[in-house]
């Protein structure tokens, strides 16, 4: 598989799954838009990181789960590579708590991260990838969430 002149754009992408996904495409050839929403030293380290495997790394600091941040992120990203070939929805907000401990105050920001943003990067982006005929999503589930499914059960 070759990736080569394909930019993705990786969610979540300055550590774990998201750091790794984000070489693993690089290491294909892709161009990568790397977005965090809070770490941009972070960030700035995968950039290097795949610098060293020849590849350029755009880092956008953006909340998905905020529409007008996604917006600008994307826009951003366009400017900068004039197309986005793939979407990698990583970004999760993951409290670590079990439901019947986890305050309501707290389920909301994991909602609107895992699912609104979801939304609002397929909704910015899906246009863009309708107009070239082409595109991938990809989506990235937490594991925390079937813990949240057995917490119900018990």
């Amino acid at each position: 598989m070759t990736l080569q002149g394909k930019v993705a754009w990786v969610t979540g992408a300055s550590r774990g799954i998201g750091r790794a996904i984000a070489r693993g495409l690089a290491a294909e050839g892709a161009r990568i838009a790397l977005n965090d929403v809070s770490r941009p030293d972070a960030a700035a380290e995968v950039r290097e990181a795949l610098r060293g495997l020849g590849s350029d790394g755009f880092p956008v600091q953006a909340d998905v789960a905020v529409a007008a941040d996604v917006e600008r992120l994307v826009a951003h990203v366009l400017a900068h590579y004039g197309q986005i070939d793939v979407l990698v929805h990583n970004a999760a907000l993951h409290r670590g708590r079990r439901v019947p401990r986890l305050p309501a105050t707290e389920w909301d920001p994991m909602i609107d991260s895992c699912l609104k943003g979801a939304y609002h990067c397929c909704q910015q982006v899906v246009p863009h990838m309708s107009v070239r005929r082409s595109g991938r999503i990809f989506t990235i589930g937490a594991m925390g969430s079937r813990k949240v499914a057995r917490a119900f059960l018990i």
